[in-house]
């Protein structure tokens, strides 16, 4: 959960730096404030040699290039905000010519209508 303008907000990117010397367990969060619509970010990490989690986290004008620092260590990333659609149900789409022209998703929505004169039926 990362924090600006007294707000609470979730993370739209997470990015992963693999392990090294020094730290474990790291992660970096990477989001925009809905208040202020700074970008904001948040870095978490175990230290080996305090043996405690250190928080870092940048101020608002060098956020940009804290990221740009991290992103040239080797790293896993994670995208959380689904902009269209859904991941589970992507291109899946069902159709029954009998019924109507219109081509559903697995969720029932109405996706678009097929055209008449391309519909196939078999004897």
């Amino acid at each position: 959960m990362l924090h600006c303008c007294g707000q609470k907000f979730n993370c739209e990117r997470m990015i992963t730096p693999l392990d090294n010397d020094k730290y474990t367990n790291r992660s970096l969060e990477v989001g925009r404030c809905p208040k202020c619509g700074a970008l904001i970010c948040e870095l978490i990490q175990y230290s080996r040699k305090l043996n405690k989690f250190i928080t870092v986290r940048p101020r608002k004008k060098d956020t940009q290039k804290f990221i740009r620092q991290i992103e040239t260590e080797p790293y896993q990333e994670k995208v959380y905000r689904i902009r269209q659609g859904s991941k589970s149900n992507m291109s899946w789409m069902t159709f029954d010519g009998l019924i109507s022209n219109w081509v559903y998703d697995f969720n029932g929505i109405k996706q678009f209508k097929q055209d008449e004169n391309l519909l196939i039926t078999f004897h």
